[in-house]
Formats: C-alpha cells, structure tokens, sequence
C-alpha cells in the first residue's frame, strides 16, 4: 500500500530562534525526540530538576527572516522611533497604517532591516526619506532593550537601517566595513508591533 504519511513541514536547525531556545533552556533537563530520516527535531521535552515535574512541546516548523523590515516613523512628540521586526515589505507596508493611527505616528517609513552579523551594506538598503523625518531626527540613546541603528545623511534625505541590537550601546558600537562620508549615527528604540500579515 501507498505511504499516505504526511511530509513533514519544513525545519531549520540553525534558525536563531531554535538555537536560543536551546541556549535558555541549558539548565534545565531537554531532551530532543530527533526524526531518523531527516533529522530534525520533532518534540521537545523539558523536565525541570528539582521538582521533575514536565511538559512536552512539538516542534512543528521553522521561518527565517529572509528580508526583515521595520517602520521608520516620528511619533507625536517629534522624537523618531521604529517597529519591528517584519517578515517582508509587504507584511510591514500593511502594517503601517493601523501603526500610524493607533501610535499617532507620522512620516511612515517602511526600511528594510540590515541584520548586524554583516557589516557590509548592500546599497539597496538605502531609502529615500521625507524631508519633515530628516530635519526631526536626533540622537537620543534610547532606554530600551531592542534598538536599531539609522545610518542618516541629511544632506540626500537617505537612510539605512541596521538592527536589531540588544541594546543601544551594541548599536552606537556597531561598524559598517565602508562608512560613507557625512553619515550620522542615530541610535533607536526598536519597539515590538502586533504584526498583521501582508497579503
């Protein structure tokens, strides 16, 4: 008889996520049900020590960021902020608007993210910004645990985001591999957005 098993969905053991599940939970008792053929993780069963007491979780798929994206913005105070991180373009583009609205933003601004494990940029990282966003941007260092990077130059109206950090000290440290002259370092919050998907 035919094998009428369903394919098991897509898994990447490398996706960041799964490896820093696996770095915080290095003090508990894990222990990883592997499939044979593939190899990839199928349960996960976390006992803690001291009480033995357990639960199980499947591991049912992966998604990697391939082209991440955040909202650039000015909030109704004039200070500049961003939002993500957003699967694609077109995931951050549908959330602009209810964004905007619910957060009094302006000057919406959709950015690809540029991940900070590279320090070479591709040039079209690089957007074109509204002349009200440029002439309000200014380094504040914000008290925030995400942050991102804005590489500014206000004499084009361009930007290019980079993030995101841990922190804002990782992101004022951050290097580009071929600084560009005349390119100011804006550190950002980063702040999370309940995601509506694009379409």
């Amino acid at each position: 008889m035919p094998d009428t098993t369903a394919p098991l969905p897509g898994f990447n053991s490398r996706n960041r996520a799964y490896l820093r599940f696996l770095d915080r939970t290095s003090d508990l008792d894990l222990a990883v049900y592997i499939d044979a053929d593939s190899g990839r993780p199928l349960t996960f069963t976390i006992t803690d020590p001291q009480s033995g007491d357990a639960f199980t979780v499947i591991a049912d798929s992966s998604l990697e960021m391939t082209d991440p994206h955040a909202l650039l913005a000015l909030d109704r105070f004039g200070d500049t902020v961003s939002y993500g991180l957003f699967r694609d373009n077109a995931t951050a583009q549908a959330n602009a608007a209810p964004l905007a609205e619910a957060q009094r933003l302006i000057s919406v601004h959709t950015m690809p993210l540029h991940h900070p494990d590279t320090a070479e940029l591709p040039d079209t990282l690089r957007q074109a910004l509204d002349h009200e966003l440029v002439r309000h941007v200014r380094q504040r260092y914000p008290d925030a645990h995400r942050s991102a990077l804005l590489l500014l130059d206000r004499t084009n109206a361009t930007g290019e985001l980079v993030g995101p950090f841990t922190d804002p000290t990782s992101a004022a440290l951050w290097q580009h591999s071929h600084p560009r002259p005349h390119t100011e370092r804006i550190v950002l919050p980063l702040d999370r957005a309940v995601r509506i998907e694009g379409r």
